[in-house]
């Protein structure tokens, strides 16, 4: 047995809330069943010459398992909740035919299928999804996945899948680390995807409670499925690390970057010389996240909500030509933007999702 199948055979991986393991011969109809409820968010939005009533019948599936798409599933007390392909191709090793009953998505399911199967292989690991589907794009950059490009995505589908020709054209491929690290595209790859992570500046005078907004918005977009990056900016020094600490002791002896790591937690301490920009920070540091939310950093370029409250100075710190989006107030305030009120956060989120969010997050399909 090559690497690959001893670890296919592995025992099934045990979890807190679920257990991961191969799904069996006899499950044959409730995976289908899996399959056809969760594919059923596909209706309407790819192509309607592709879309088909049910989305996957029996035959294509037994067919699937023939080639070798082996299943996994995840097991809440003996009822399977969701399934995820995993397929070796020569080199490579595909991830195949992901689905979470409709009911239970947005639980950490697909997630937890993922993280599992990946564990599986040694090779580079793609994906392959329908274009329009961008809830499945999101899934899988949200977990370290990038698109290849057009050409290339032509030429993965055409070596590594057996699907038609229009199902090509329609479709995306998103590669791991892995994979643009073989070749040779890795570096460039992930600084082009740290461009497309779209900024929003929290700004306004002190005390009118920018970090209180933020901290409501934070919890309603990772209730859309957004993934939040935070930046704070302050014209004032700073110290996080404590005298005498391990860590204290490494840059006080000379060290210009000191990494603290530990299984949950990662914090990096580094000197610098010069007040960086956001994009600089976004680019240097930020990843794996759709939104970055800045308090402070007035004068950048990027989308600005001011907060206003009544009884502090009322003179505007932004105006619409410095790309001021919007007013969170709680009084009636006239800038030329939206007016919003500073407690109405599903209407400062949805304004922020419908200007520079496309949707959210959930599973694939091919």
């Amino acid at each position: 047995m090559n690497d690959f199948g001893a670890l296919i055979h592995e025992k099934a991986r045990v979890l807190v809330n679920g257990m991961i393991r191969p799904c069996k011969t006899d499950e044959f109809e409730v995976m289908w069943e899996i399959v056809n409820d969760a594919a059923g968010a596909y209706r309407g939005v790819i192509p309607a010459d592709r879309w088909r009533e049910p989305y996957m019948s029996r035959e294509e599936l037994r067919h699937e398992i023939d080639d070798g798409v082996v299943f996994w599933g995840y097991d809440d007390g003996g009822v399977l909740l969701g399934v995820m392909g995993i397929q070796p191709v020569q080199d490579v090793t595909l991830i195949r035919h992901a689905y979470v009953r409709t009911a239970r998505k947005n639980q950490g399911i697909g997630s937890t299928l993922l993280a599992a199967l990946r564990e599986k292989t040694l090779h580079p690991v793609l994906v392959g999804t329908w274009a329009a589907a961008f809830w499945a794009v999101r899934f899988y950059e949200k977990h370290g996945f990038r698109r290849v490009s057009s050409e290339e995505k032509d030429r993965l589908l055409k070596k590594y899948w057996s699907i038609p020709e229009r199902q090509v054209e329609t479709s995306v491929v998103l590669a791991d680390r892995n994979w643009f690290a073989r070749e040779g595209k890795g570096e460039g790859l992930l600084k082009e995807r740290r461009h497309e992570i779209p900024i929003v500046s929290i700004v306004g005078r002190s005390n009118t409670g920018k970090t209180t907004l933020i901290e409501k918005m934070i919890p309603e977009l990772k209730r859309r499925g957004y993934q939040v990056a935070t930046v704070k900016h302050t014209i004032h020094g700073f110290e996080i690390d404590r005298e005498g600490k391990d860590s204290w002791r490494h840059r006080k002896a000379g060290a210009r970057v000191t990494v603290i790591a530990s299984p949950g937690k990662i914090a990096l301490l580094e000197d610098v010389d010069r007040d960086y920009e956001i994009e600089e920070l976004r680019d240097k540091y930020i990843t794996g996240v759709d939104i970055i939310l800045v308090e402070g950093f007035k004068k950048n370029p990027y989308p600005k909500i001011e907060v206003v409250r009544s009884g502090l100075k009322q003179e505007p710190l932004r105006a619409q030509e410095d790309n001021l989006i919007a007013v969170a107030c709680d009084h009636p305030v006239e800038r030329g933007v939206p007016r919003l009120d500073v407690d109405d956060i599903d209407g400062i989120v949805d304004l922020i999702e419908s200007r520079l969010l496309k949707g959210t997050p959930g599973l694939d399909k091919n």
